[in-house]
């Protein structure tokens, strides 16, 4: 491959973009790159060669997204809350809005236990922030307020009001409401009792819920239409070298794990998660966990809210997709994590072997079996209907050793032309993916010797997801299709093909609060 270069005058050839990563993030900042043009020639400004170490794309943690955050479940960590928010306001912005399921509002609560906690003192004997029922109240009322900042900034930008594009009307009761105790019998169980009595009190706000074989293959399949997308599956990056000395000097090499013919790029944009430190010595530090959930497929249809419940400081949910299937998660570290968490180094930034789960390893099939009864137990309204449970289990990153913290990553330019970015949250990685095409355009125009590029020197996100020049709102390749999805979702367990409904929501449904 002959790479280009880049200058800040009529491109004769486009520049060699090289991504490594084929999850969300880096297939949308291939797609958003593939849509620029040069302003002279009006032809393509970027070649992209999108490389993915395994044989399918879109295939991490994005596979289970049942919903955008907006930031309910972070009240220990405000900011995280905030950039969850302005995170989905931003993915509303971009995203088809056909993706969505029809769900009822989320129920963020607070148990009896972390009230009682809470009301001791500002910290447990732990060390650990603790919470109530009116701490939580209050911190959800800041997260209104910053979301009407939001909603008034698009409303000043479309001359209306804007409560079916984004999450309902900002004004107080609507955007959430505090729970009462009729919220709470759909839950009635046993744990110590009647599972509602085990609740101090609550609200909830309407978290869009996503169906990810309609949002993941529309995405896929867009990415797949752009002739100046090159994608390589089986493709292990071993490391990304700078070039000092030749003609090439100042673009990178980018070597692979088989020893294949190394690729040449202008510009590198990094986004392979737990790889990332493995590639370049420049990436960050990290805390990778290898978190488990149980995806269910339910016995019979059943309409079951969902809801999450801070149990000190964790929080558990159920997360309905529709009324067949259900995804859950416990509040206890020791039943979340399967095989633990670790800081990975520079010094040591390899995943555990022992990380690799082999599902008929007799402690998996012992831990599921527990983890399955102990979801059961505490959610026993679906231990009522029956389930049939499925482990997923994915590596996820934190650049915080704190659990109650999933703050937003800005991209960041390592060296002139090499841009890294991982999104905590598959609600940040459209800002991401921004982040890192706007530095992209900006390297190339300032030219390869300009000192490194900081995000905050190209602007808000939030603008550019305005402005409209990367919208897949309307484009007819990113309109999900009921076959695509299916066959999408039976290449990538634990999806399945009964989560695609049989009729696409209307292209322009509203996704305002639904009082219950």
């Amino acid at each position: 491959m002959q790479a280009g270069s880049f200058a800040n005058t009529p491109s004769k050839k486009p520049e060699e973009l090289v991504i490594i990563g084929g999850g969300l993030e880096g297939c949308l900042a291939a797609i958003f790159a593939a849509r620029l043009r040069d302003p002279y020639s009006g032809r393509p400004k970027y070649h992209i060669t999108l490389l993915e170490k395994q044989d399918k794309l879109l295939n991490g943690a994005s596979l289970i997204a049942s919903r955008l955050h907006l930031g309910g479940e972070y009240p220990l960590d405000p900011q995280t809350g905030f950039d969850c928010l302005k995170g989905a306001v931003i993915w509303k912005l971009l995203m088809p809005q056909n993706i969505y399921t029809d769900r009822s509002p989320m129920k963020f609560t607070v148990s009896k236990e972390t009230e009682a906690e809470g009301k001791k003192g500002p910290l447990n004997a732990q060390g650990k922030k603790t919470l109530t029922l009116q701490k939580y109240l209050d911190y959800y009322e800041t997260i209104r307020e910053k979301y009407e900042e939001h909603y008034n900034k698009i409303k000043k930008k479309f001359l209306r009001e804007t409560p079916g594009l984004l999450f309902g009307s900002p004004e107080q009761g609507k955007f959430y409401r505090k729970l009462t105790a009729d919220d709470y019998k759909q839950y009635d169980g046993d744990i110590a009792g009647q599972f509602h009595s085990e609740i101090a009190g609550g609200f909830q706000s309407q978290e869009p819920g996503l169906n990810p074989p309609l949002y993941l293959s529309a995405i896929e399949h867009l990415l797949l239409q752009q002739k100046n997308i090159d994608v390589r599956l089986g493709s292990g990056v071993k490391e990304v070298k700078k070039i000092n000395q030749g003609s090439q000097a100042g673009q990178f090499q980018i070597n692979f794990e088989d020893g294949r013919q190394p690729v040449i790029a202008d510009q590198v944009i990094q986004a392979a998660w737990e790889e990332n430190l493995k590639i370049s010595k420049d990436a960050k530090e990290t805390t990778a966990c290898n978190r488990t959930m149980i995806f269910m497929a339910l016995d019979k249809p059943q309409k079951i809210d969902p809801i999450f419940i801070m149990l000190r400081e964790h929080g558990g949910m159920l997360s309905s997709y529709d009324d067949k299937h259900i995804i859950g998660y416990r509040p206890t570290m020791d039943k979340a994590y399967l095989r633990g968490e670790k800081k990975l180094t520079h010094d040591d930034p390899e995943i555990p072997k022992e990380w690799s789960i082999d599902p008929l390893a007799k402690d998996v099939i012992a831990w599921f079996k527990n983890y399955s009864r102990s979801i059961g137990r505490f959610f026993p309204v679906i231990r009522k209907v029956g389930f049939h449970p499925c482990l997923f289990s994915r590596i996820t990153l934190n650049f915080d050793d704190e659990h109650e913290k999933r703050r937003h990553s800005p991209t960041e330019e390592r060296a002139p032309g090499h841009f890294i970015m991982a999104a905590t949250k598959v609600t940040l990685a459209p800002q991401s993916a921004l982040e890192a095409v706007e530095m992209l355009q900006k390297r190339s125009k300032s030219g390869k010797n300009a000192p490194l590029i900081k995000v905050a020197e190209i602007g808000d996100p939030l603008d550019m997801a305005l402005e409209g020049n990367y919208s897949l709102r309307e484009l007819p390749d990113a309109q999900p299709n009921v076959t695509r999805a299916r066959l999408f979702a039976f290449a990538h367990p634990p999806l399945e093909p009964g989560l695609v409904p049989d009729v696409i929501p209307g292209r322009y449904r509203t996704s305002g609060f639904h009082g219950r």
